[in-house]
């Protein structure tokens, strides 16, 4: 095997890649987003979220099978022209970036509250986007091999949350359907944006070793990030109930405290770390494509960019500190780009089937 192979993607890892982008700290509050909505019900709309991912992924499937060697990038401009395509690539640019602060805001007001309370929030956030920064200039493998070991990191800390049942009651998840079809749908869309960035399945997979499993890495990274959205908002649910839950925004982590494991005193500190770890892999994670996009779009050398966005991403992150300023924003930004992320991966499609319809009937 040669070196340029090695620097390609496995199968696994591609899928832990796609699982990684979904999960990081939004996991932490969507059972207060969605039971606002759902009550008791919203572990049901958080498997029906998964609706959105799989249409992106089995459309996604076939754009590449079509194109196995161009990304969505590429595709942009080849069918919509050079203006157009980098228009709708900046576009699709934007969350990527938006969601490296988001998150980068996110980690630094959970890490002083919960186990980082000695530092201020300007090193904490110069600590994160620097980590993140760096790993995101090693490139795109070594990305694959980190969120391989955040997703057995994430399974084994999410884990211990099955001791909590013997403390919940199931009353708290019950009666089934109680709140309608309707408000467990609307519900829904909220995990469906947790899954935002799942449309990077169309950048990477010129640069796996196999990309004819494409389909089936998306969909078992979409089945495993459906099962622990719906487990965390169910179990949060069983053991709070629905009146407790939309008291505090990141109310799993009181599921994680009430954890005891007799040889650990405070389990609440080691899950805090573990999810650390797995927060810096997503903040890496959009660092990167946000790096390659940008790349794409001024041709100006991908490493270079990592580090001229450093002092952005960081006063991004810290503008989203104010709580109502990131919601006013996120709340437009996030139906809007998956909105268009549907339109233009759809359009995509179509002119793909239309150009091979046309080439068949030529032939």
């Amino acid at each position: 095997m040669n070196k340029q192979n090695n620097d390609l993607l496995t199968s696994s890892q591609v899928t832990f890649l796609l699982f990684g982008i979904t999960m990081g700290a939004y996991f932490l509050k969507l059972p207060y987003l969605l039971i606002k909505i759902a009550k008791q019900d919203a572990w049901i709309s958080a498997l029906l979220g998964c609706i959105y991912p799989l249409y992106i992924v089995l459309i996604g499937s076939y754009i590449i099978k079509k194109h196995p060697k161009s990304t969505i990038l590429e595709l942009n401009k080849k069918y919509l022209g050079k203006l157009i395509g980098s228009i709708f690539n900046f576009i699709f640019f934007i969350p990527f970036f938006m969601y490296t602060g988001t998150v980068t805001s996110d980690f630094i007001s959970i890490s002083l509250v919960y186990f980082l309370s000695f530092l201020d929030k300007i090193k904490i956030g110069i600590i994160t986007i620097g980590v993140s920064a760096y790993t995101a200039y090693k490139g795109l493998k070594v990305l694959g091999k980190i969120n391989e070991t955040a997703f057995y990191i994430t399974v084994c800390t999410l884990s211990f949350s099955f001791l909590a049942l013997k403390y919940g009651n199931i009353k708290n998840v019950m009666p089934a359907f109680n709140v309608g079809i309707i408000n467990i749908l609307k519900a829904s869309k909220e995990t469906a944006y947790g899954f935002s960035n799942i449309e990077l399945f169309l950048l990477i997979h010129p640069f796996v070793k196999s990309n004819t499993n494409m389909k089936s890495c998306g969909l078992k990274a979409v089945a495993l990030t459906t099962i622990i959205y719906t487990w965390v908002v169910f179990i949060t649910i069983f053991f709070l109930g629905s009146d407790i839950v939309p008291k505090n925004i990141y109310s799993f982590i009181m599921v994680a405290e009430s954890v005891q494991i007799p040889i650990v005193n405070n389990f609440r500190a080691i899950f805090m770390f573990l999810w650390s770890i797995v927060v810096f892999k997503l903040i890496s994670t959009n660092y990167y494509f946000s790096t390659f996009i940008m790349n794409d779009l001024t041709s100006i050398n991908r490493k270079k960019i990592c580090i001229y966005l450093l002092p952005i991403v960081f006063l991004l992150s810290l503008l989203f500190l104010n709580v109502s300023i990131k919601q006013k924003i996120m709340d437009s930004l996030v139906p809007i780009s998956t909105l268009f992320n549907i339109f233009f991966i759809s359009l995509i499609a179509f002119l793909t089937f239309i150009k091979n319809k046309s080439s068949s009937n030529n032939n």
